[in-house]
């Protein structure tokens, strides 16, 4: 309860994060999904696949943090490396992402960007100008 009533959220498309600091020295996560989502399959689909996405960035997410993740309808069809993307995303924006860890950008990309922008196969050839 504490993390609703005293935490911050921060949402994207892909879910909602509430985090709020603790005294501890490591963080601990839970993650809901409203029925809305779907049957007991669906909301299970979508809980796995944010508990994979934190899972892979727990080694930058800073201790000392108590994390609620709710997840949204579109977790659930979005490609994986976007919702490793988004989740990174809410993390930033709370506060409690290592940003400067090396890691952070192996996991997102070269820029540690989040889905904006254009990648390399979608620039044009040789730098001309799109018409």
């Amino acid at each position: 309860m504490r993390v609703y009533e005293e935490g911050r959220s921060v949402a994207n498309q892909a879910a909602v994060l509430y985090a709020v600091r603790t005294r501890a020295p490591e963080s601990r996560v839970g993650f809901a999904v409203g029925k809305k989502l779907g049957s007991a399959v669906v909301r299970n689909r979508a809980k796995r696949r944010l508990r994979e996405a934190v899972r892979l960035l727990w080694p930058v997410i800073k201790g000392g943090g108590a994390f609620v993740v709710i997840a949204r309808r579109p977790a659930l069809d979005m490609p994986f490396s976007e919702l490793l993307r988004k989740t990174a995303e809410l993390f930033r924006r709370a506060g409690f992402l290592k940003e400067k860890d090396p890691r952070v950008r192996a996991l997102l990309g070269a820029k540690g960007q989040s889905g904006r922008g254009r990648t390399e196969a979608q620039r044009p050839a040789g730098g001309e100008a799109k018409a």
